[in-house]
């Protein structure tokens, strides 16, 4: 995705529903020659896993990561569709208490559809 291109939030809510059409986002900007071990730095013997998990067949422990692997995101329950969100919030000039309160609005009809 060009950086300079304007998207609505309604487009951006479209072009990531799920963390799944995220992750593949992420790891197309992160990797785009395809994944790298963050460990060792090697492309050469990655193996891709369910899930969007990786493994480095080069490490010595054959290494286990994700897109998530040494970034802000690694230790986050956040769903990666909602930190995109984040990302482009502040170039949509969303203020940031009305994306809290749309991600507070989100999580409790998601609740709601589980208890159901």
């Amino acid at each position: 995705m060009n950086d300079h291109v304007t998207i609505s939030t309604f487009q951006l809510f479209a072009r990531f529903p799920d963390a799944e059409s995220a992750r593949l986002y992420l790891e197309g900007r992160l990797w785009p020659a395809g994944p790298v071990c963050p460990e060792c730095r090697s492309s050469e013997r990655i193996t891709a896993r369910k899930g969007g998990y990786y493994r480095c067949n080069a490490c010595p422990n054959d290494y286990t990561f994700t897109v998530r692997t040494g970034t802000i995101f690694e230790r986050s329950h956040v769903p990666l569709h909602k930190w995109v969100y984040a990302s482009f919030a502040k170039k949509l000039g969303i203020p940031q208490d009305v994306a809290i309160e749309f991600n507070y609005a989100d999580e409790q009809k998601a609740r709601k559809g589980r208890k159901k």
